[in-house]
């Protein structure tokens, strides 16, 4: 029984999905604040250029 609890904890195979599911939500958050972001600046553009003095 000792062995088997052993090779449990010394398995590596799903590091990859852990660790993915662990960065997932801040990457989402990044692209997001990303879009946010552009849709900021275009908007802010756009009125800018729609209030410029001919």
């Amino acid at each position: 029984m000792g062995g088997r609890t052993l090779r449990i904890v010394l398995d590596k195979s799903g590091i990859a999905a852990v660790e993915f599911s662990m960065l997932l939500p801040i990457l989402c958050l990044v692209c997001l604040g990303i879009a946010d972001g552009w849709s900021y600046v275009t908007s802010y553009l756009q009125m800018r250029a729609g209030v410029a003095p001919v």
